[in-house]
């Protein structure tokens, strides 16, 4: 893919054997070559194979890749090589444990903190309709949250019984970033 990319028509291809001597040439137009498959299809292409190679599934494309298929593979690629994703986020709503100490409900109460949620299976990606799985463990780090206004009331009111859910909204920044591994 690499060296289709990078065709022009004035170019000459050699074909060398094992030992690196002239063994022929290749004749032809390659005009349309980097048309047809330019460097942003053939980083494409790498980050496709990296990922199937990942998930241990390889599957054949269909020619009606969508935008969103490629935006799915390149994320993918990129937690395949434990990369780290930025993404937003707008609102989590979680169950309250019993075992969360009070100085950590006092500060979920006043002001903004950063948390990790974790899930513990990789991370699904879906190219035309097939699921490739890679990775055993979702991270996702959300760099500042606070209590919505009306958690902070209760909150106020004294301490939540366990169980009872909590909303949880973006504080200085609704940036997360998740990972793979």
């Amino acid at each position: 893919m690499r060296l289709l990319a990078r065709l022009h028509e004035d170019d000459d291809l050699v074909l060398l054997d094992e030992h690196e001597n002239e063994i022929g040439g290749l004749e032809g137009s390659f005009d349309q070559a980097g048309q047809l498959m330019g460097e942003s299809f053939a980083e494409l292409v790498e980050d496709f194979a990296l990922l199937q190679a990942k998930a241990g599934r390889i599957e054949l494309v269909q020619p009606d890749l969508t935008l969103e298929d490629a935006q799915n593979i390149r994320n993918g690629a990129r937690w395949a090589r434990g990369e780290s994703i930025a993404a937003t986020w707008e609102t989590i709503t979680s169950e309250l444990r019993d075992d969360v100490p009070d100085e950590v409900l006092e500060g979920m109460a006043t002001g903004t903190f950063p948390f990790r949620l974790q899930e513990p299976e990789g991370m699904r990606i879906i190219v035309q309709g097939i699921e490739y799985m890679i990775g055993t463990m979702t991270t996702v780090n959300v760099l500042s949250a606070r209590l919505s206004d009306a958690d902070r009331q209760r909150f106020r009111e004294g301490r939540p019984e366990a169980g009872s859910l909590v909303t949880f909204v973006p504080g200085e920044t609704n940036r997360v970033e998740t990972s793979v591994r």
